[in-house]
């Protein structure tokens, strides 16, 4: 049975589990992606998100303007930039920071300084991220903001 539970009691959580883990896995699709973490010690985590953004999104833009291909040409050209970011992390740089701002939407820093901001509200789509262990025990789901334990 899930638990309401405010959005500190969230972030304590989220940050005993996951800083020091590593991106270990990505998936993407259309509708999301699925990361799975894992740490020194302890089970894996899988990370459920309907959207993922970066904070600095106009910043790479800017950087990015002579590519060979137009990465702006895609259907969905911001997950062209959040891809880059998760890229720089996977098995190399571990969560150091975990935050949960008023909205619910869960914030992960990386040891390189990369952030990725996964959303807690997605237009059209009820629960927007959710953990949970590779035995598919569920920790916690957002659903369109409000969060949930269990």
């Amino acid at each position: 049975m899930s638990i309401e539970i405010s959005n500190q009691e969230a972030q304590a959580t989220m940050t005993e589990m996951l800083v020091g883990c590593f991106i270990n896995k990505v998936a993407y699709h259309i509708t999301g992606w699925d990361f799975r973490l894992i740490g020194e010690t302890g089970p894996e985590y899988n990370i459920y998100a309907a959207e993922v953004e970066v904070p600095n999104i106009l910043q790479w833009w800017n950087s990015v303007k002579a590519t060979p291909v137009d990465l702006g040409d895609t259907n969905e050209p911001e997950d062209t930039i959040v891809a880059m970011n998760i890229f720089t992390v996977v098995n190399k740089w571990p969560i150091c920071r975990v935050s949960i701002d008023d909205q619910s939407n869960l914030y992960l820093e990386f040891g390189n300084g990369c952030v990725l901001k996964i959303l807690a509200i997605v237009e059209l789509i009820d629960w927007t991220w959710q953990i949970g262990t590779d035995a598919n025990k569920d920790i916690m789901t957002c659903d369109s903001g409000t969060l949930y334990a269990g």
